[in-house]
């Protein structure tokens, strides 16, 4: 069953990430985080069969929060929103690189 893995309010994002083969929750306070990045990238669908990817980068220290549409197909476009409404709230810098 599918799960929303980004939880936001004011001032923090929390998110689970899959690490290694265990689902870990990871913070970002606003404060720490420099960059909101919406990128599409190439992958390898096969052994010999490229496609394209969607992909949200939350550029944070000490690590970033990354989601993929192919990966989060129902959640997508709704942490897109949300993450854009954080940034704006919280004045972090957004690069949109899909259009």
């Amino acid at each position: 069953m599918a799960k929303d893995h980004l939880i936001m309010d004011k001032t923090e994002i929390i998110a689970d990430q899959l690490m290694g083969n265990q689902w870990r929750k990871v913070s970002a306070r606003a404060d720490r985080i420099k960059a909101i990045n919406f990128d599409i990238i190439e992958t390898r669908k096969f052994i010999f069969l490229k496609g394209t990817d969607e992909v949200i980068s939350v550029e944070a220290s000490p690590m970033p929060i990354k989601f993929f549409r192919s990966k989060e197909k129902n959640f997508f476009d709704g942490y897109k929103t949300q993450l854009l409404k954080f940034a704006e709230d919280n004045r972090i810098t957004v690069h949109d690189n899909t259009k």
